[in-house]
């Protein structure tokens, strides 16, 4: 009987001790987490990172904004659409668990404190789009860090060359640095299943052979004095096809519910002349709808979000971002992370596209047209705007898109230009109301 009682009791004292260890786990977390805010600026989303917090996570939602949660277990940082400005205190957090560091879409400038990276060595991914970092990122910078799966780090202002500290990094399958101004060659990257994309640098020199496969829209822009861009006449080229691919995919497959579902510039393939194909199609019959859910991109789509069903004008809302993309030369960069959260983000994303910069910046400067062929431009813009409808039963039918996007011509003929010159005007010195048209959750 005692020893059935000495028993029971250090089992009793084992687990309030791993009770006491966790919870001292989160508040010493919690504290290295307001030391690094403080080092932030702008911070009024994070107004609830206050102590004492008992708990970081409760399964997998977050006490505090920004956190991300698996299980009960603290495991990631995701500041992304903040307006967040500041100094990035990596030294900061080499005591935290993280597999995930996302701070994209903010307002942060200079350079990256990448010779501090390495000491986050079970860093899984690193978000760092849609920002102004600068300067060149070290050749050392990813040393050692064998778990690294992700890294985005497009639309910066990065120089110097590509690391190549990435060819040591067995786990790489998204590397992402397009619009930045990284010069040289690129590197013999070797890991299976990679997906790179390179476009709109200052690059030279031949595609390695073991990037062959990848999509050629990965390496245009500003890849080499000898290659073209993508200009107007080509992107809407592009598009053309791709209406016209998901046309047939709806003709062939008239019995799916969604004959594509994972329409994205990265599942459009280019040949030499520019001419897409479609690829990653009439997948979700055969794919587990919990893994769909994760990884495909009509499960990010409002309807999807909002009342968990998808319809035939899914592919129409998948298109509408690709136009949108295609335009203003920005990649939505959230159709990378895995799981239907990151939807909110995106919607931010044309949010930003549509209201916050309407205005005649809005478009890739790559396209070179100018004044003459402007107006089927924003023709093109609001037919993205219209197959991006929040409200299903508003938003067009594929149908009805492709029959907008086969009338758009390359240039703008003088009958055309007057017919509509003043709502290009309109459209370029504000966004539309909603009145016309809605971005909102409601």
């Amino acid at each position: 009987m005692a020893y059935t009682l000495r028993k029971s009791f250090f089992v009793f004292f084992a687990l309030l001790l791993c009770a006491i260890t966790a919870l001292s786990d989160d508040e010493s977390y919690a504290k290295i987490l307001i030391k690094f805010k403080s080092s932030l600026s702008n911070t009024s989303m994070l107004n609830n990172w206050i102590e004492p917090v008992e708990n970081l996570c409760s399964g997998y939602k977050p006490s505090w904004t920004g956190l991300v949660c698996d299980n009960g277990t603290f495991t990631g940082i995701k500041l992304e659409s903040m307006g967040l400005k500041g100094t990035i205190d990596v030294d900061s957090l080499t005591d935290l668990p993280l597999l995930s560091l996302s701070l994209m879409n903010n307002n942060f400038s200079g350079p990256f404190p990448y010779n501090d990276l390495k000491k986050l060595g079970k860093l899984r991914s690193l978000y760092l789009a849609n920002n102004r970092f600068n300067g060149d990122i070290p050749d050392d910078a990813f040393s050692g860090m064998k778990s690294m799966r992700k890294l985005v780090l497009g639309f910066n202002e990065h120089t110097g060359k590509i690391p190549m500290s990435l060819l040591r990094l067995p786990r790489l399958v998204n590397l992402l640095l397009q619009n930045n101004q990284i010069e040289g060659r690129i590197p013999d990257l070797w890991q299976k299943n990679l997906t790179v994309n390179f476009a709109n640098n200052k690059l030279e020199g031949p595609i390695p052979s073991t990037l062959s496969s990848q999509s050629a829209s990965s390496f245009s822009g500003k890849r080499s004095p000898n290659q073209p861009g993508l200009d107007w006449p080509t992107r809407l080229k592009i598009i053309k096809g791709v209406a016209r691919g998901l046309a047939y995919l709806y003709e062939e497959l008239p019995s799916l519910s969604l004959p594509h579902g994972h329409l994205k510039s990265s599942n459009v393939l280019l040949d030499s002349t520019f001419e897409p194909v479609l690829s990653d199609y009439a997948l979700i019959p055969v794919i587990n709808k919990e893994h769909a859910q994760r990884i495909m991109v009509a499960y990010k789509s409002p309807e999807s979000t909002q009342s968990d069903h998808v319809t035939r004008k899914t592919d129409v809302w998948s298109l509408g971002i690709l136009i949108l993309e295609l335009l203003t030369g920005r990649f939505p960069a959230n159709y990378l992370k895995q799981g239907r959260e990151p939807n909110a983000d995106l919607a931010t994303w044309v949010n930003s596209v549509v209201r916050e910069e309407w205005t005649g910046e809005i478009f890739d400067k790559d396209m070179n047209l100018g004044r003459t062929g402007e107006g089927q431009m924003l023709r093109l813009l609001k037919i993205g705007m219209c197959c991006c409808e929040w409200n299903v039963d508003r938003r067009w039918d594929l149908k009805e898109a492709i029959e907008k996007i086969e009338e758009l011509k390359e240039r703008d003929s003088d009958d055309d230009y007057s017919s509509y010159a003043s709502e290009g005007e309109m459209y370029s010195s504000r966004a539309p109301t909603d009145e016309h048209i809605s971005f909102s959750k409601a």
